[in-house]
């Protein structure tokens, strides 16, 4: 795992009262290679793990999607 200072991820959550929307940003190219670089007109397999506290999730237990497959375009 990533410590905290590397994962140069930043994202933002709205909850309308029935459902979440989330955005993520990063740079395209990574600055490691244990990470994807990304690029236009290629899909990437993603998949996510949603911990909900409210829930009384902790540790590892949580909430996790299927695959999906993530294309980027201008």
């Amino acid at each position: 795992p990533f410590s905290e200072n590397e994962q140069r991820v930043m994202g933002n959550g709205t909850w309308d009262g029935q459902k979440w929307q989330v955005v993520f940003v990063r740079k395209l190219q990574s600055d490691s290679e244990q990470k994807v670089n990304f690029k236009k007109d290629k899909s990437f397999p993603i998949a996510f793990a949603i911990w909900n506290g409210s829930e009384k999730d902790r540790n590892g237990q949580k909430m996790v999607s299927t695959w999906y497959e993530l294309e980027l375009k201008d």
